[in-house]
């Protein structure tokens, strides 16, 4: 990813338009998420739990940098797993993100 894409992504946090962890995942299930990131160091048992619930409620997701990275971006402890919850936002994600019509 960009700069630009994580810049996108720290300007959604501070709208407030994301969640993260389990509060990502009750975010797809409530059909409130518009987009899905998880990090490229996140657990296979975890990865395996996010793709399905994505796979099921129909929600684009996308793989980001390591944890390390994205955590120290949003000022966060541990983040693995991000729920975009506006439509906008998730729109320019997955155009910076090269997601069109397909999942990725």
């Amino acid at each position: 990813m960009d700069k630009a894409f994580y810049q996108l992504l720290s300007l959604a946090y501070k709208a407030n338009k994301i969640q993260f962890g389990e509060k990502a995942l009750e975010a797809i299930k409530n059909k409130q998420s518009s987009l899905v990131l998880f990090t490229n160091d996140i657990s296979d048992k975890s990865l395996k739990r996010v793709l399905e619930k994505c796979e099921f409620y129909n929600v684009k997701y996308l793989e980001i940098d390591d944890s390390t990275f994205v955590s120290k971006l949003l000022n966060k402890k541990i983040v693995k797993l991000i729920s975009i919850n506006d439509k906008g936002f998730a729109k320019s994600l997955k155009e910076k993100g090269g997601i069109e019509d397909g999942k990725k």
